[in-house]
């Protein structure tokens, strides 16, 4: 096989990816307008060997593929300093709680006509953090007398297709989502994105602003909603970005400066998050405090710096515990070996 493109490369770094790339392609480019990780700890380096960095927001404006812009952050929004999740990442939780919070009233959707008065077509797709969020929203723009549908990943296909051609075709004004409409949804006649889920990922930012700036006959102009904070987070949408392959850091801890996991059957080595073996198939790792004998601890499947250490001495066995339940893990690494292995294989 000579050529494999990889469209939202910046997933690359997942193990259905890499199955993928590792079919023994003569060539591999991937494609993505975010190559960035939500962990500072993961990069591409070990998936891809170059990266390109095509032109920016100013060149594609005057070449005519994107539009102009406005931001548009409303003096109400959600509190700052919200709680995070283990990935580091607002948790969607406690968004969603702030946002229900907002919407008692009718700032909100107040708010919204404001931003986009100027604009003749004021098709707006929505950025929510929990579909009771959305739901609730849908109510209180059904009560201003205004067009919405919640999109969802358990929206069945069909009625997905049937929101999304409606959005198109100015049958539906609002498409409140909640984690669907980001990479690789394309209207170009949508002019207006409302941010109410707050994020650390600058990578979903500037997907979550792509979505009204690609340019259409007849749009002046594109309106970035920010009752999120995420402009203050991430800054100007269209500042320019100087990616990097690498991770945006490097552990220096003992027990987390070994990048890679090796196979203890076919010796391959491989990012310690993947369950099995990307050569032969062996699997590696299971939920929290699981063996061959059973599960035993809470069960979940947890990446590997989601676990503390007890640390004996320093060229002891180091055993892993479960950052949820305390639980003795699966994992135990040997730092003296440098390698992660699996008791009983």
């Amino acid at each position: 096989m000579s050529l494999c493109v990889v469209d939202e490369a910046h997933h690359s770094i997942s193990s259905s990816y890499r199955k993928l790339l590792a079919l023994g392609w003569r060539s591999r480019l991937g494609l993505t307008g975010t190559p960035w990780r939500m962990s500072d700890y993961e990069g591409f380096e070990d998936v891809w060997d170059t990266l390109i960095q095509g032109p920016d927001y100013g060149e594609l404006r005057s070449l005519g593929y994107l539009a102009d812009f406005r931001v548009v952050e409303p003096t109400v929004r959600l509190p700052a300093n919200l709680p995070t999740d283990d990935m580091g990442e607002i948790d969607s939780r406690a968004a969603g709680a702030s946002v229900i919070e907002l919407l008692r009233t009718d700032v909100v959707v107040n708010e919204w006509r404001a931003a986009v008065a100027p604009l003749v077509d004021r098709r707006t797709i929505w950025y929510l953090p929990t579909v009771t969020a959305a739901s609730r929203l849908a109510e209180v723009l059904h009560e201003a007398d205004e067009q919405a549908a919640v999109l969802t990943a358990k929206t069945p296909r069909s009625d997905r297709r049937r929101m999304v051609d409606d959005f198109k075709h100015g049958r539906l004004m609002h498409l409140l989502n909640v984690a669907v409409a980001t990479e690789g949804f394309d209207v170009p006649d949508c002019a207006v994105v409302v941010h109410l889920r707050p994020t650390k990922s600058v990578a979903l930012y500037r997907q979550i602003n792509g979505r009204a700036l690609r340019a259409s006959e007849g749009k002046p102009y594109a309106v970035i909603v920010d009752m999120a904070r995420n402009t203050t987070t991430h800054g100007d949408p269209a500042a320019k970005m100087r990616w990097s392959l690498a991770a945006r850091k490097v552990r220096n801890d003992e027990v987390s400066r070994m990048p890679t996991v090796k196979c203890p059957r076919c010796d391959h080595s491989q990012h310690p998050s993947l369950r099995c073996c990307e050569r032969c198939g062996l699997r590696l790792w299971w939920g929290c405090g699981t063996d061959t004998a059973g599960e035993r601890g809470c069960g979940r499947d947890r990446f590997w710096h989601h676990f503390t250490t007890d640390i004996a001495t320093l060229h002891a066995d180091i055993v892993r515990h479960c950052a949820d339940c305390r639980d003795v893990a699966h994992l135990v690494e040997t730092v003296g070996s440098g390698q992660l292995c699996l008791p009983g294989i």
